[in-house]
């Protein structure tokens, strides 16, 4: 059908073929498949060039940027920011509410850069130009599907900080979050997902199992292939000396031997 259609007719099938392809990167990703996700990532940047939609392409760029990091190569990710920022910078001042969706997106993207680079200063820089955006916007949106808003920075300030390894900072942002009815099941099953490591690290091994059954409530396929959540169990299995009733069903609901 793309082949077949010309001028805005194939750019406005390009825009549907990009989504669709986003739209499988996130379902893959969701259950740990991040080879089939890198490839969805290079066939949305493919679209997304010929869909006429300058913003979506600055989405690619974050995509890219994600891709990047599941190499661990963090400069290369750093560098695929780089575009996105110096083409939306210049009309900040004017953006609307999807420019600065991405905009504060891109913040979000490149303070998790910092964070892996262990740069808590860059990472909480960054995350402090994205709560100045969602500010601006003042609801959550999903644009492009990226879920932003002061919802999702709030989220994100509990994810950064267990990236830094700082337990107590994940739980205490995490006491100050909002979470309302309307938020993705996605997005916030992963929260409590990242705010069970926090709270291990912090030493709240019951509140770690807490977050755990709670993330499987809430998005239970996410939970049960997550390897966050494998990781964590193990954790938690390695730190009680004789595992409780609930540890013991999480871990088998995952699939974990028992012990």
């Amino acid at each position: 059908m793309v082949m077949a259609s010309e001028g805005q007719e194939q750019e406005r099938i390009n825009g549907l073929l990009a989504e669709a392809y986003a739209a499988a990167g996130q379902l893959v990703w969701g259950l740990g498949y991040t080879d089939l996700w890198s490839i969805t990532v290079d066939r949305y940047e493919w679209a997304a060039a010929r869909s006429g939609d300058p913003l979506a392409v600055r989405v690619g760029d974050y995509l890219c940027c994600g891709d990047l990091l599941i190499t661990g190569d963090l400069a290369a990710a750093r560098r695929a920011l780089a575009p996105a920022f110096a083409c939306l910078e210049a009309d900040l001042a004017h953006a609307d509410a999807p420019t600065l969706s991405i905009w504060g997106s891109l913040h979000l993207k490149a303070a998790l850069v910092a964070a892996r680079a262990g740069d808590a200063a860059t990472a909480w820089q960054h995350h402090a130009e994205a709560h100045a955006a969602a500010a601006r916007i003042g609801a959550d949106r999903d644009d492009y599907r990226l879920c932003f808003g002061p919802t999702n920075v709030g989220i994100w300030s509990v994810g950064l900080a267990v990236e830094l390894y700082d337990g107590a900072t994940a739980v205490s942002h995490a006491q100050h979050i909002h979470i309302p009815p309307t938020a993705q099941r996605e997005r916030v099953g992963h929260h409590h997902i990242d705010l069970a490591r926090g709270c291990l690290w912090h030493g709240d091994r019951r509140g770690a199992l807490d977050a755990l059954l709670t993330a499987r409530r809430i998005a239970p396929q996410q939970t049960r292939y997550h390897p966050m959540v494998r990781e964590t169990l193990h954790a938690l299995a390695r730190a009680e000396r004789r595992a409780t009733d609930s540890l013991r069903e999480l871990a088998a609901w995952v699939g974990i031997e028992d012990r």
